[in-house]
């Protein structure tokens, strides 16, 4: 099975590159998504002042996990957090359970 390169080769340097560039064929267009088919989270963050917008980078204590919050700086509303809070939750369940369970294996021998 042959797979052919669907970028044509352009040669580096002088008239050739010119001409090359000339003939190579040029990419369909491509429109914007509408604002429907955006996810809302993105909606929203380009509808306010972007310039009210103020990223946080912490570390989580428990998990050790770096955290990026989007926070309205006029609100004090966290926008989007990365990873989300929830996450966060599962992450903390998930080292007590493994912490609770590392007793037990050590308290038997």
């Amino acid at each position: 099975m042959r797979i052919e390169n669907p970028i044509p080769e352009i040669p580096f340097g002088g008239a050739a590159t010119s001409a090359a560039h000339k003939s190579a064929p040029l990419p369909p267009q491509v429109s914007a998504p509408a604002a429907s088919e955006l996810p809302d989270v993105v909606v929203s963050a380009l509808k306010r002042d972007l310039s009210s917008i103020q990223f946080a980078i912490e570390n989580d204590s428990s998990t050790h996990e770096i955290v990026v919050k989007m926070v309205d700086q006029s609100t004090g509303e966290v926008v989007r957090q990365i990873p989300s809070e929830e996450i966060l939750r599962t992450a903390r369940a998930i080292t007590e359970m493994m912490a609770a369970q590392q007793k037990r294996i050590n308290a038997r021998g």
